[in-house]
C-alpha cells in the first residue's frame, strides 16, 4: 500500500518510514545494539561482538522487558521464558520459529513483488 501510495516504480521500496508527533504518555524507548556491533569498516570483523551482545543482553534486561506481564508475550515460540531470557534469546527463538507474524517472511514475499530475484 505505501508503495502504491507513494507511486513507485519496479525495483524501488521504501527502506523506512518516520512518524512525527507527540505521545501522550512517556514510552519507553528500547536501548539498540552499539554501532560498533553492526557497522564494520573496510571488512567484517566480530572479534568484539560476542562482549557486545553480552552487555546489550544486559541493558535490555534491565529494561524489565522481559519481565511482569511482558514475560509471557516475550518468546514468539510459545516455550517457556527463563529467569535469564535476553535478546539473543529472543532473537534466536525468532528466527527458528514458522510463525510468519515473528519471522517477517512478508519481506521475502514483498521484495519479490517489487521485482528483486532473491534465488
Amino acid at each position: 500500500k505505501v508503495c502504491e501510495l507513494l507511486k513507485l516504480p519496479q525495483r524501488v521500496f521504501p527502506l523506512m518510514g518516520i512518524c512525527l508527533g507527540y505521545p501522550d504518555q512517556q514510552p519507553m524507548v528500547k536501548p539498540r545494539l552499539p554501532q560498533s556491533a553492526v557497522v564494520h569498516l573496510e571488512e567484517y570483523n566480530d572479534a568484539t561482538l560476542a562482549q557486545l551482545l553480552q552487555e546489550y543482553d544486559n541493558t535490555v534486561r534491565a529494561t524489565g522487558l522481559y519481565e511482569g506481564a511482558h514475560r509471557k508475550l516475550a518468546a514468539p515460540d510459545g516455550r517457556d521464558v527463563p529467569a535469564d531470557y535476553s535478546w539473543t534469546e529472543h532473537s534466536a527463538r525468532r528466527a527458528a520459529t514458522n510463525n510468519p507474524a515473528t519471522l517477517r517472511i512478508h519481506m521475502k514475499n514483498f521484495l519479490e513483488e517489487r521485482k528483486f530475484g532473491l534465488e
